[in-house]
C-alpha cells in the first residue's frame, strides 16, 4: 500500500468558526486528503511543507445555490468555494460524472450535493406526497426543493416525506414564510415568502398596482401583471411571488421598502424558534440597491477583460455587465428599492443576533435572470453580510460551518 503524502501548513492564523477558539498560529497536518491534526509542533519526517505565516486558514467555502456549468471549476475553486448545494439532478448526468471526477482528484471542482428535482404544480396532496416518495427513493437527493406552484398542504406532505428519510425542505416559495414554515419548511431559499409575511395588508393590496417596471430584457423576460390573481401558468398560488424571475423584481424589492418591522421580528421569532435558515443572496436580489454597486461592477468589468477568462460565455458576460434597469426606474422607485435594501439589512443582523442561521446562496449562475460571476459572488455574499452588521466569524460560518451543518457534513466539512 502506497503512503499517503502528508503535507504541513505551518504558521497560519487559524480561524475556528464554531467559534470555540480565536484565531491561534497553527501548523496543519494533512495526510492524504484528511486533516490529521492542528497545533502539532512536530512535523511528520518526509512532509511537504507550506509556509503560510501571515495568512489566514479557513475551511473551504460553499456555495449553496449553484446551477453549475462546465466552465466553473477554475473561478470556484480558485475562490475557495470546495462543496455546493447543486440545483439540477434528475438521475445520472454529466454533473454527476463531473462530481465522480472531482471525488477521484481527475477533475479541479467543488464537491457536489445535489438537489435532483424540484416540487412544483400537483393536483392533490396525495400527488405531491407520492411524487417525494418516489423521488427520495429512486433519485436519493441530497435535499428536497419546493417551488412556487406548491401549496402550504402538499408542502407540508413533502416535508413529512423528506423528514422521514432524514433530509431538510428548502423552498423558492409561492407561499408566505409564515405558511410555509407551519408547513415544516426548513429554509427560504433567495429568501422567499418574507416578503409577504411582513408587509401590513394596506401595503399587501398596493402590489398588484405597481408599475410593471421591467420587461422584455435579454437576460430576464418579467411577467406583465396586471391584477393580484393573474396566472399565466396555473399555479395554485394566485401573486405576484408565484413568478420565478419575481426574485429581483424591482417590485419585490420595494415591498421590502414597506416593510412593517413589528411583523418582521414576529416573523424572526418565529424563523429562530423553529430553526429556519435563511439562503442570504444580497449579491443577486439587491445587485442595484447595494452600497458596493460601482465597486462591483468595476470589478467586474476588469475580470471580464482578462485573458485568461476569455472562457466565460459571451450571454454570462452580457447578462452580470448589464445594469439597464437603473435607466428604467424613477428616483422614487429608486429610493424605495434602497430603502428595501437597508430594511433586509437590519432583518439580516438581527435574525442572525436573535440565533438564526444563513447560509450563502447567491443563485449562481442561472441563464435567465441576474447573473453573477462563479466564486467571486461568494466572497461579495460575505462583504455585504459584514456591511449589513454581521460579524466576520458570522459571515464567514454562513459560508463554512451552517451549510455543512444542514447536510449533516460538519464532521467532515466546513
Amino acid at each position: 500500500v502506497m503512503a499517503q503524502q502528508v503535507t504541513v501548513l505551518r504558521g497560519g492564523t487559524l480561524i475556528d468558526v464554531t467559534g470555540a477558539a480565536a484565531p491561534v498560529e497553527s501548523n496543519i497536518v494533512i495526510r492524504g486528503n484528511r486533516i490529521e491534526s492542528i497545533g502539532s509542533r512536530n512535523i511528520p519526517r518526509g512532509a511537504d511543507v507550506i509556509d503560510v505565516t501571515g495568512k489566514y486558514i479557513v475551511p473551504g467555502l460553499w456555495d449553496k445555490h449553484l446551477h453549475y456549468k462546465d466552465w466553473f471549476g477554475e473561478m470556484l475553486i480558485t475562490n475557495g468555494i470546495t462543496s455546493a448545494f447543486v440545483q439540477s439532478g434528475g438521475g445520472p448526468t454529466w454533473l454527476h460524472a463531473q462530481n465522480e471526477g472531482v471525488h477521484k482528484g481527475k477533475i479541479k471542482g467543488p464537491r457536489m450535493y445535489f438537489r435532483e428535482r424540484s416540487f412544483d404544480v400537483f393536483d392533490s396532496v396525495e400527488e405531491a406526497r407520492q411524487a417525494a416518495r418516489k423521488a427520495i427513493e429512486e433519485l436519493q437527493p441530497s435535499f428536497i426543493k419546493a417551488y412556487t406552484g406548491l401549496t402550504a398542504d402538499q408542502l407540508e406532505a413533502v416535508a413529512e416525506e423528506a423528514h422521514r428519510a432524514g433530509l431538510h425542505v428548502e423552498g423558492h416559495l409561492g407561499i408566505s414564510a409564515v405558511d410555509a414554515i407551519n408547513a415544516g419548511i426548513d429554509g427560504l431559499t433567495h429568501s422567499t415568502g418574507i416578503a409577504l409575511s411582513v408587509l401590513r395588508q394596506e401595503d399587501l393590496e398596493k402590489v398588484p398596482d405597481m408599475r410593471v417596471i421591467d420587461t422584455g430584457r435579454r437576460r430576464v423576460i418579467f411577467p406583465e401583471i396586471d391584477t393580484w390573481d393573474e396566472s399565466e401558468t396555473g399555479s395554485p398560488n394566485p401573486d405576484l411571488t408565484e413568478y420565478w424571475l419575481f426574485l429581483e423584481d424591482p417590485r419585490r424589492i420595494m415591498m421590502f421598502g414597506m416593510m412593517d418591522r413589528e411583523l418582521a421580528q414576529e416573523l424572526i421569532d418565529l424563523m429562530v424558534r423553529e430553526d429556519v435558515f435563511i439562503e442570504s443572496n444580497l449579491t443577486y436580489t439587491f445587485r442595484h440597491v447595494h452600497n458596493r454597486v460601482d465597486e462591483y461592477r468595476t470589478e467586474d468589468h476588469l475580470l471580464l477583460s482578462d485573458p485568461e477568462l476569455s472562457y466565460v460565455p459571451e450571454r454570462i458576460r452580457v447578462n452580470v455587465l448589464d445594469y439597464t434597469l437603473f435607466d428604467k426606474v424613477t428616483d422614487d422607485e429608486l429610493a424605495l428599492m434602497k430603502k428595501g435594501f437597508a430594511n433586509f439589512q437590519w432583518f439580516t443582523k438581527t435574525f442572525v443576533d436573535a440565533g438564526g442561521k444563513l447560509i450563502l446562496g447567491p443563485d449562481t449562475t442561472s441563464l435567465n435572470h441576474a447573473t453573477m460571476l462563479p466564486g467571486v459572488t461568494t466572497i461579495r455574499e460575505m462583504q455585504l453580510l459584514v456591511d449589513a452588521g454581521l460579524t466576520p466569524l458570522q459571515a464567514i460560518q454562513s459560508g463554512t460551518i451552517w451549510p455543512a451543518q444542514r447536510l449533516g457534513k460538519d464532521d467532515d466539512l466546513g
